[in-house]
């Protein structure tokens, strides 16, 4: 099995926007996926820091999917995401 694990700061104006792009159109499009196990996400209101783990049957159904670094999700960050796959 594999976790990929995304992190990024979003902006503290856009929480709220963020979280609702999140579960409405992000999620059911990645629950949707091949491959996929399940998830775990956690957002701080407060400073916008963001990590959601997905887990994935293997590997190359851990690189499906949205691509967190799309323009739509751009004004909602204030840095970059940070991708990682790891082996569970």
């Amino acid at each position: 099995m594999i976790a990929r694990i995304i992190t990024c700061t979003v902006a503290a104006s856009k929480v709220g926007e963020f979280r609702s792009l999140l579960n409405n159109t992000l999620l059911p499009k990645v629950q949707s996926q091949p491959g996929f196990v399940d998830n775990i996400e956690a957002l701080d209101p407060n400073s916008g820091q963001f990590s959601c783990t997905t887990l994935w049957q293997n590997r190359l159904s851990g690189n499906c999917g949205e691509d967190e670094s799309s323009p739509k999700w751009k004004p909602h960050r204030s840095n970059p995401p940070r991708r990682e796959l790891l082996q569970t």
